[in-house]
C-alpha cells in the first residue's frame, strides 16, 4: 500500500507491505523535488499502476506549471 501527498519539499510517500498486515510502514520517502509544490495531485492513472506497477498522476509545477509525475514504484515496497 502507498500513500502520496504534496509537501512545500515536493511529494513524498509512506509504503506497507500486506505479508504483515500493513502494520511497518516506511517513510516518508522522497517521489519528487520542489519542483513540484502544488497541492494538486487529484488525476492518476489507474491503467498503468494496474498494469505497470506505474504510479503516474498529474501536478501543478513552479511557479504555474503542469507536470505528469511517474514514479516506478512496483508491489512490493521493502
Amino acid at each position: 500500500m502507498y500513500f502520496y501527498y504534496p509537501t512545500a519539499e515536493g511529494f513524498r510517500y509512506f509504503a506497507s507491505r500486506s505479508d504483515d498486515s500493513w502494520q511497518r510502514w516506511a517513510g516518508p520517502l522522497m517521489l519528487t523535488g520542489s519542483e513540484l509544490t502544488g497541492l494538486d495531485a487529484s488525476k492518476h492513472d489507474r491503467r498503468r499502476w494496474r498494469e505497470e506497477g506505474i504510479l503516474s498522476f498529474t501536478a501543478k509545477a513552479s511557479p504555474g506549471g503542469f507536470a505528469i509525475v511517474e514514479a516506478a514504484l512496483g508491489r512490493s515496497p521493502e
